[in-house]
């Protein structure tokens, strides 16, 4: 009976194991095929990882497909895909970090100007001693002057939190997008 018993373990785990296998060498391939600027491929193989019952296989191609769809700034498609992912994943935070960037990118890029302030002023509250603290500082200043508004950045970084800001008259406005 112990050795039925053994023996079932070992193929189950074989089993997963295997599975593991098989969606790391896909992840493997969808990261090859986007280093070699093959996006159609990487696309496509980063889209089968998304059936993946592995959370964190899913989240690897979620994270392929935000990184394809900013290099061939496809903006559209790369916010389609960061919203839900940082709404709904619980990610270690220099994926977090990366993510936030990519959606203040994403969003200055598609002139959606009032979002791109909101994330950076969150970013820049979250984030203040990054590499991208200074590019996202200036997508903010830029997101201002762009709606014909100024404003102090030190003043906002410097809150300790959102109901400071709502002592300040600084309000954040929150946009859907719908279709470009």
């Amino acid at each position: 009976m112990r050795i039925k018993i053994y023996f079932l373990i070992l193929v189950l785990s074989s089993f997963l194991f295997a599975n593991c296998s098989r969606y790391s060498a896909q992840l493997q391939k969808a990261d090859t095929a986007f280093l070699k600027n093959d996006f159609a491929n990487a696309e496509s193989l980063y889209k089968e990882l998304l059936q993946s019952k592995d959370e964190n296989t899913q989240i690897s191609a979620e994270l392929g497909l935000i990184k394809l769809y900013m290099k061939k700034n496809d903006f559209k498609k790369a916010i389609s895909i960061i919203k839900p992912t940082l709404e709904k994943r619980k990610l270690d935070e220099p994926f977090k970090e990366w993510l936030a960037y990519q959606n203040i990118i994403a969003l200055f890029n598609l002139n959606l100007y009032v979002e791109t302030y909101n994330s950076a002023i969150e970013y820049l509250r979250n984030y203040p001693k990054t590499k991208n603290y200074n590019k996202v500082k200036e997508l903010t200043a830029i997101s201002m002057k762009s709606l014909g508004k100024s404003t102090d950045l030190d003043l906002i970084n410097a809150l300790e939190n959102a109901n400071k800001a709502q002592n300040i008259n600084i309000k954040p406005v929150s946009l859907e997008i719908i279709d470009f």
